[in-house]
């Protein structure tokens, strides 16, 4: 381009800025957020004006791309990743952040549901390329030559990015006279964008003819009449308008023919979504959800056919972190399924089904037969893993919905009943779940004293069934549907149980069963020993980490039985329609050499728990260790020591002096007494003060949320509140049902487990509300009750008798879990 014309520079300038807004249109259906446009803007700003800077200082290509990188480099942060802004710190994380994102952010568009939002850095991908795009065309077209009309292709590009990362789904097709067009939004968008650079390259020649011209007449003497100069200019932009209107027309005329060819495709279709599985909540912390009022009763599904002993999976979930059984994402291996199964039995979608996961007897034996008006789609999204023995179905559309919906329909194939005669006899391996971790757990094994053998783990899971009782909840309003059929059943009463099967929460339930058993002592009736409550939750994960301990392989299934109904069962089995009531779960386990054999373990409900009551002045013992009443004995005894000695020296001395040395004896021995009685009472609450003087005031603001939270705790513990040790924060905040403990909890769970630190701010914010808090309890209770608080040294003794770390969460910054608290 001539150095000297701005009319080519504002066309380019004009033509690059259209193609930039086509290219936010394009990319809205991904992102779905207007700080997409901000991106894009600062992007154009940053390549362009890399590009003009260079060109202005006569600087190389080379110096222009490192000063286009710069600025990237510059921006990427507050435009991209505006989270990241706040400490410095933070913002090189981001920036460390952003810089891999443009590697690998490219992938992840591809493989998580849009639209994405800001999320994380996916917004950096974008950015990157209006700066490199916007840098290379205004580069290009500084070229001299033809070459400068390949500055086109950067701007192409940039539009494209939509139709590349975005989904196959099109809005409905519109008809234009007797055509119909499909997906008219991206034939619109290829339409202007053709037209566009069209225009961009018919007047970009149009001036560099000029140019030549002007040129050409500079260096004659001839002169030229302008009549026949305005007619040809006339039909030249004719001819440039007839073109325009021609690539609009064309990219009407040809979308027919191109949809006439197949659906249109996404790279995102090729690609198995593993964050749609990593996304998921794990089945197992839902399940008591199929329990509650509004879905016991909901229709999961309908099945007809051979369901006879048959066993329907929703999930296989094969990883446990301590916190959650879940689906093992980064080592999972989904892929597409060639051939279908034999038609055994139809599977009809109910109302009540949600999520990716497809119900199946068998992800083996290829894929099932989808039915319906989006058979096809189904069965381009169905995705399985033979070796976990479950499959899940990714759709992107918003319209069609992330899995099965009601109305959906799949023929899949029975499998034969398994025959566990071979488990029963083998024989376990190395443990994969250390005592240490369990204790409770390996103590009540010991007790039992039975061996490691298949038949030993049956036995030990049987005699955890006889000695549950089934429970779905930790209130009785939200219960009324599953009570009421259990109590048709038997004469049932409601125990209270809170959700949950981390570690905690199986350790507590083998030490139920261990107490209950030694308070019971040898011989004892088997209804005496009924202890744990629970339901399919916590024993399906403790009796698949008991296999672990003794050395067999264990998965959690969550599905539902098929078959006839048996009253004695706890979770029945259903033969046509599958409700929430039906909903279970079982454990698979198998041994080295063998396949995989199910072990239900729902509990039983026919016995009420017992309560054993001869141990229960144990504890009493154990929790008056520090009586403060022998530092009250001292100052009798003291002044009577005083008293002895002062008596000789009164019989030798004056009696005026004698009286009052008696006095200042007194009223001095008065008050060390005083000072002795009252000093018990005054280090507790000077050493509360510190403490929380030490905790509001740590330099790390999440370590100070962290003991904002403990703090609280800690009050309620001195209050004399019940607080449960082993329990995170969110379930502690439930049970406490305090509107502060609840929002609290919130907080702090967020800045532990959020990308970047929190700012100071946050930790005084948090810690505003613990005080506030703190005033409402004292509030609500006696100033007896807040003197007797302030004084007792209960939450220092409820710290130091625990052995976890005070704050895990922190000690352990890589795993998503919730801190004790």
């Amino acid at each position: 381009m001539p150095r000297g014309n701005p009319r080519q520079l504002a066309l380019t300038l004009a033509v690059l800025t259209g193609s930039v807004a086509l290219a936010v249109w394009s990319a809205w259906p991904i992102y779905g957020t207007s700080r997409v446009a901000i991106v894009a803007a600062v992007g154009l700003a940053v390549g362009a004006g890399a590009a003009l800077l260079a060109r202005a200082r006569s600087w190389s290509p080379w110096t222009s791309a490192t000063l286009a990188f710069l600025g990237f480099l510059v921006v990427v942060v507050p435009a991209a990743v505006p989270s990241a802004l706040g400490s410095p710190a933070r913002i090189a994380s981001g920036l460390r952040d952003a810089v891999a994102a443009v590697v690998l952010d490219w992938k992840r568009l591809l493989t998580i549901a849009i639209p994405v939002d800001g999320y994380q850095t996916l917004l950096v991908p974008f950015l990157a390329l209006v700066v490199l795009c916007s840098w290379l065309a205004l580069t290009v077209s500084f070229v001299r030559g033809r070459a400068s009309s390949l500055a086109a292709v950067p701007m192409v590009a940039m539009v494209a990015f939509g139709a590349v990362f975005g989904s196959s789904d099109a809005a409905p097709p519109i008809h234009v006279g007797p055509l119909e067009v499909p997906a008219p939004t991206q034939v619109l968008i290829g339409g202007l964008t053709l037209a566009l650079v069209s225009t961009w390259l018919i007047a970009r020649a149009r001036i560099d003819r000029a140019d030549a011209l002007r040129i050409a007449r500079s260096q004659t003497a001839t002169v030229r009449r302008a009549g026949t100069s305005l007619a040809l200019a006339a039909r030249r932009r004719l001819a440039g308008a007839g073109l325009v209107a021609a690539a609009l027309v064309g990219a009407v005329l040809l979308a027919p023919a191109t949809a006439a060819l197949g659906d249109r495709h996404a790279l995102r279709e090729d690609v198995l979504p593993p964050e749609v599985i990593a996304a998921q909540p794990s089945p197992l912390t839902t399940y008591r959800g199929w329990f509650a009022d509004g879905s016991f009763d909901a229709v999961l599904l309908t099945v007809s056919g051979a369901v006879e002993n048959q066993r329907l999976r929703l999930t296989t979930l094969d990883e446990y972190d301590g916190q959650t059984f879940h689906v093992a994402s980064d080592t999972a291996r989904f892929a597409r399924q060639p051939g279908t199964q034999s038609p055994d039995i139809t599977v009809t979608i109910g109302p009540a089904f949600t999520g990716v996961w497809v119900p199946l007897t068998s992800a083996t034996g290829g894929a099932p037969t989808f039915l319906g008006t989006r058979a096809d789609a189904l069965t381009d999204a169905y995705y399985a893993d033979p070796a976990l023995d479950t499959s899940l179905i990714a759709l992107d559309g918003a319209s069609e919905g992330v899995g099965l919906t009601a109305g959906d329909s799949l023929e899949i194939e029975a499998t034969p009943v398994t025959d566990d005669a071979a488990f029963a006899a083998a024989s376990g391996g190395d443990a994969t779940v250390s005592g240490d971790d369990y204790p409770a757990l390996a103590a009540w094994v010991d007790q039992q004293g039975l061996g490691r053998t298949g038949a030993d783990l049956e036995e030990l899971v049987a005699r955890m069934r006889e000695r549950g009782y089934l429970s779905h909840a930790s209130r009785a309003d939200d219960a009324t549907a599953w009570i009421a059929d259990l109590s048709s059943k038997a004469a049932y009463t409601f125990e209270p149980v809170r959700a949950g099967h981390t570690s905690a929460k199986v350790e507590t339930l083998f030490q139920t069963l261990l107490d209950q058993e030694l308070r019971a002592g040898a011989g004892a009736d088997a209804s005496v020993l009924v202890s744990a409550v629970g339901d399919d939750e916590q024993f399906s994960a403790a009796a698949a980490v008991l296999a672990r301990y003794l050395g067999f392989e264990s998965r959690v299934v969550v599905g539902v039985r098929l078959g006839e109904a048996d009253p004695a069962d706890g979770v029945p089995a259903c033969d046509s329609t599958c409700t929430g009531a039906n909903v279970t779960a079982w454990v698979e386990v198998r041994s080295a050499a063998g396949e995989w054999v199910p072990l239900d373990v729902t509990p039983q409900f026919q016995e009420n728990p017992t309560r054993i009551t001869q141990g229960e002045s144990m504890p009493k013992n154990a929790t008056q260790v520090d009586p403060p009443s022998s530092e009250v004995i001292e100052p009798p005894t003291v002044q009577r020591d005083e008293a002895s000695n002062a008596a000789p020296e009164d019989q030798s001395t004056d009696p005026g002096v004698a009286k009052a040395l008696a006095i200042v004896v007194t009223v001095g021995t008065a008050a060390l007494g005083a000072v002795l009685l009252l000093a018990p009472l005054l280090v507790l609450p000077l050493a509360k003060r510190l403490r929380r003087r030490r905790r509001r005031h740590h330099p790390v603001a999440e370590v100070a949320m962290v003991g904002a939270w403990e703090e609280l705790v800690d009050a309620y513990v001195d209050m004399g509140v019940e607080v449960p040790a082993r329990l995170t924060r969110g379930e502690l905040a439930d049970l406490l049902g305090r509107d502060a403990a609840a929002v609290v909890a919130t907080m702090v769970d967020h800045a532990v487990f959020a990308e970047h630190p929190p700012a100071r701010e946050a930790g005084d914010a948090v810690w505003d509300l613990v005080d506030v808090e703190r005033r409402t309890l004292a509030h609500e209770h006696s100033i007896w009750r807040r003197l007797g608080a302030s004084m007792t040294p209960a939450s220092f003794a409820r710290r130091a008798s625990r052995a976890l770390p005070r704050t895990p969460a922190l000690s352990h910054p890589g795993r998503r879990t919730h801190a004790e608290p």
